[in-house]
């Protein structure tokens, strides 16, 4: 079981399939049925499917005691790094980030990318690091967590980061 979440995405609270199937639908045969009947239809955000909610349904929902997530507070904390600005911190001669790190990502490493208006993220997937390491690099990258999955922003920055790490891909 992966959990249950409530998101609210472009202003509009969504559940995610769990919540859904179990708090609205009462089960896996109803939420078959609302779906085969076309009576709900999906949001896909990155790779995850969300069903909207109404307020009386998310009244049902909360007996689940779902974690509430909001993706457009988080979402506006992000800001996409230009090539130019890039290109200035691999020289050394940037004044906007002067404690900025750059890290170069092999895109045949990462499988697949969501994108989200204009901003490009992967999936974080586990690699070969301690875990006080692994913490330390992903602290100062921006990042957004959806239904505890990690998303890692490429060629941005959290404003909240003083000393941001910033992904690029490899041409």
């Amino acid at each position: 079981m992966q959990g249950y979440f409530l998101v609210k995405f472009e202003n509009v609270v969504y559940a995610n399939c769990e919540l859904y199937k179990y708090a609205v639908a009462q089960g896996e045969r109803g939420f078959r049925k609302l779906l085969i009947a076309k009576k709900i239809t999906g949001k896909y955000i990155f790779d995850q499917v969300f069903y909207p909610v109404t307020p009386e349904q998310r009244v049902l929902c909360n007996h689940y005691a779902p974690v509430f997530q909001d993706f457009d507070d988080e979402i506006r904390y992000l800001n996409v790094v230009s090539k130019k600005t890039l290109n200035q911190l691999k020289e050394g001669a940037c004044e906007v980030f002067r404690t900025a790190y750059v890290i170069t990502l092999d895109n045949r490493l990462l499988p697949n990318f969501f994108k989200y208006k204009y901003i490009t993220f992967f999936k974080a997937r586990d690699w070969d690091c301690s875990k006080a390491q692994k913490y330390n690099i992903l602290r100062s990258m921006a990042t957004i967590k959806l239904c505890g999955f990690l998303y890692i922003a490429l060629n941005a920055v959290d404003v909240r980061i003083g000393t941001p790490t910033i992904a690029t891909l490899k041409k």
